[in-house]
């Protein structure tokens, strides 16, 4: 269920718990879990890792995307909230600077 939330330091404590339970079936469904909340984790990176190559060559809507799907992936990610805000203050910004003023 933490999983499915996007709460991935609960989700590995859960499924570290669950490996702890006698039987063999639920041993592999917890490691299962916890390939499947480090693939999150490694998602989440990777979209970091892009939003801020996109962000260094001046691609700000890229970056914001991937800022925003970082964010979504791991919610705990904090870097990802603030470079998102301050990505998307620029981009306002320069929308807002680039259209015509008139009286």
């Amino acid at each position: 269920m933490s999983l499915l939330i996007h709460d991935l330091d609960s989700a590995t404590a859960a499924y570290k718990k669950a490996g702890t339970f006698p039987g063999q079936d639920t041993n592999a469904r917890a490691q299962r879990g916890l390939a499947n909340v480090g693939s999150a984790r490694d998602k989440a990176k990777q979209s970091l890792t892009l939003a801020n190559d996109l962000a260094k060559r001046a691609q700000l809507a890229s970056a914001i995307d991937n800022y925003r799907a970082a964010a979504y992936a791991n919610p705990r990610l904090a870097d990802a909230h603030k470079k998102f805000i301050i990505r998307f203050a620029k981009n306002i910004n320069l929308q807002f600077s680039n259209r015509s003023h008139c009286c």
